[in-house]
């Protein structure tokens, strides 16, 4: 009687044994078919089997997967609330936990929307491989009479701030595209990137205008001493010849304050032309006024009859430049923070920015 209950709870076992066997290598064709589609629900389903019938190969395997489908779940939430952010970091969470169909289409989708912040990074991270170089001091040009400095350089730094100006606006103008609305909780973060853009644009800017106004500046006022004597002079000479005469009589004169003037003149004109070689507007109609003042002293259209007449108008457009609220030094570039710091003093947006970088294959698949 014993032995029958042996054989039997034997035979019991051997046909529970075989059905397991059987469960389990169902279970694993299906694993192994979620697994080749990347379905993240049917990996969970198929894991969950297996995991109990063999829980030492396949229970890490299944929270893993766990994990995954939880900040899916996660993200796709977010994207249904249209946080595109937040949907963004549980679907690269979920991604690079446990690779899925479904995280990878929200991490598309929302990633899209933050992608130009990688993009605005990217071109600050060219510009400034090569940094501004600052050879000589500012004070140093101040310090120098403007036909002491140094013209290859100083063409060379204004051609560079401009170029820096131009790629912050752009990387400026490349965040903006970011729909505010569609990332709520990274609004703050966004903004604060956009006014330390700002305020580099702001230094950068300041830097090429105290050069420009000081150039400007040293001219104004050598034109003036210039304007003084032209006008004293035409004044004596309309007083003993005629119209045509004087014009002629006055060429000597003009062709003297001319040849003082050459120099400064030749200075001023590379300057204009240095800071307007990457951003052909900034400096436009600055330079045509200037131009303007310039020829009616040295070249006036209407001769020189009338020429003393109206130099005190003349003198007056020339002091609009010799103001030294123009001149006044612009916060040291020494002293400003390190412009990639921009992108990685916020931890949030630091870590964004890595993710996306890490992302930018899905993107462009």
């Amino acid at each position: 009687m014993i032995k029958i209950k042996k054989i039997g709870a034997i035979l019991s076992f051997v046909f529970i044994l075989g059905c397991s066997s059987d469960e389990y290598q169902q279970a694993e064709v299906l694993y192994l078919k979620a697994k080749h589609t990347h379905n993240i629900h049917q990996l969970v389903t198929t894991l969950s089997v297996l995991a109990r019938l063999s829980p030492q190969e396949y229970s890490p395997l299944l929270l893993k997967a766990k994990q995954a489908k939880v900040k899916l779940l996660e993200s796709q939430k977010s994207i249904e609330q249209q946080d595109y952010y937040l949907a963004y970091i549980s679907s690269h969470d979920s991604l690079h936990k446990l690779y899925s169909i479904e995280s990878k289409e929200v991490l598309v989708k929302s990633g899209r929307v933050l992608l130009p912040l990688l993009n605005a990074k990217k071109k600050f991270d060219k510009l400034y491989q090569h940094p501004l170089l600052a050879l000589t001091p500012l004070s140093k040009y101040k310090e120098s009479p403007i036909i002491d400095w140094d013209l290859l350089e100083l063409n060379a730094r204004l051609s560079k701030l401009s170029e820096h100006m131009i790629t912050l606006t752009s990387s400026m103008n490349t965040i903006k595209t970011i729909n505010s609305s569609a990332v709520n909780s990274l609004s703050s973060e966004l903004r604060l990137i956009e006014l330390r853009i700002e305020n580099r644009f702001q230094q950068i800017k300041q830097t090429q205008d105290y050069l420009i106004n000081l150039a400007l500046y040293r001219n104004a006022k050598l034109l003036i001493t210039l304007n003084h004597k032209l006008s004293e002079e035409s004044f004596s000479i309309s007083q003993i010849f005629s119209k045509n005469k004087t014009n002629k009589a006055m060429r000597p004169f003009i062709n003297k304050s001319k040849n003082k003037y050459a120099s400064s003149k030749y200075i001023i004109e590379n300057m204009f032309f240095a800071a307007s070689s990457k951003a052909k507007n900034r400096h436009k109609e600055l330079f045509k006024k200037w131009q303007r003042l310039e020829k009616d002293i040295l070249e006036p259209t209407d001769g020189f009859v009338n020429y003393s007449l109206n130099a005190k108008l003349r003198n007056e457009r020339l002091l609009v430049y010799v103001n030294d609220k123009l001149i006044q030094l612009p916060v040291k570039e020494s002293q400003t923070k390190n412009p990639m710091n921009i992108f990685q003093e916020n931890k949030t947006i630091r870590i964004l920015i890595e993710k996306l970088a890490k992302d930018s294959r899905f993107f462009n698949s």
